[in-house]
Parts: structure tokens; sequence; C-alpha cells
């Protein structure tokens, strides 16, 4: 199926491995994946030709191994520019239908979006953390729309960066799918 490492990355792909039924009275939460394939296609919408453009040669500028500093603002100029992309009506709204019918509709849901990378899970290489997700996120489209695009935009930040380039990782290839669940909230944590 499409559901594979390459179209969602290993933590996804995991956590989809888990039986629901886990122990008698246990079940894992409902969940699903925003594929690298929809990064793609949001970043070739018409409207985000320009800031495609600027993305492909910040992404070459950076890649050439300038000094930290200007690395340091490339990364975060970019990371600007996918917090500005648009993302469209229709493809808000298929999200906010797989939202209903992963965890229902009559429920005040909180979602968690978790970066699930390709660069990320891999043998030898865990990347734990170096990503950004975030919490009680509301089913609606403008809070959706901004977290997902800082998701995305996380595969810049300068912890990942460093990271993937000490451990000789591509930062070329390297693409973002989002894991999204359901919060729980616990009654206590340790």
């Amino acid at each position: 199926g499409s559901y594979q490492p390459q179209t969602v990355g290993n933590k996804s792909f995991r956590l989809q491995q888990i039986p629901v039924a886990l122990l008698p009275g246990q079940t894992s939460l409902g969940h699903f994946s925003l594929s690298f394939s929809l990064f793609s296609q949001v970043l070739d919408l018409e409207a985000n030709a320009k800031i495609k453009a600027q993305l492909l040669e910040l992404k070459a500028r950076v890649l050439k191994n300038s000094s930290a500093m200007d690395i340091t603002d490339t990364l975060k100029q970019m990371r600007l520019l996918i917090e500005e992309l648009e993302i469209s009506d229709d493809t808000l709204s298929l999200i906010l239908k797989t939202i209903e019918n992963v965890f229902g509709k009559d429920r005040d849901v909180r979602l968690f979006l978790r970066s699930s990378t390709n660069a990320e899970d891999l043998a030898g290489y865990q990347a734990a953390g170096l990503y950004d997700s975030f919490g009680y996120v509301r089913p609606e489209k403008e809070e959706l729309a901004r977290h997902i695009k800082k998701v995305w935009a996380s595969v810049w930040n300068d912890r990942a960066f460093f990271d993937r380039q000490v451990n000789a990782i591509d930062h070329s290839g390297v693409l973002p799918a989002i894991l999204v669940q359901e919060m729980v909230v616990p009654d206590y944590a340790f």
C-alpha cells in the first residue's frame, strides 16, 4: 500500500504496525498521516510558485557549506517561507474530513501533529526530538494550516540541520510528513 516508510516516514509507518488491541482493556489511539507528497503538492501549487523558487535558491545556498552564521540565517529564511505557503481550502477540507472519520465528529478533539521525516528513526540514526511537533491543535482550518506549515518548516531548523550534517545525512532529500494523533489528557504523569 501507500502507507510505507518512503511515503510517511518510519515513525508513522511503525505506529501503523502496532495492533489496535494490545492487551485486554488497552487499545492504541487512532491516527493518520499527511504524507511527503502533500508537502510536494502544496509546494507545486501555482499560488506558491514564487515561494518554491525562493526555497530552491536558499536550499542550494545552504547546501554549499557556507559559514555557520550564513547557514543559520538562510535556514531561518527557509522556515519563514515555508510558513507562508498556501494550503488550498480543498486540501484543508479533506484533512478535516479525515479527522472526523478517524476521531469522530461529535467530540471536542485536540490533535497532536508530530513530525515524521525520511531522515529520522533510521538504522543507526534516530534523530529523536530534532523536528517540531505541536499539541492541543484544534481541528480548524487556520489553526491546522499554521501548525502543519510549522512542522514542515522544522525540517530546516538549526538543530536538525547541524545534527544531520554531523551525522552525514544528506539534507537535499529530506521530506516532511506529519503524524496526526488525538491528544490524550492524562489524569497524572510521572
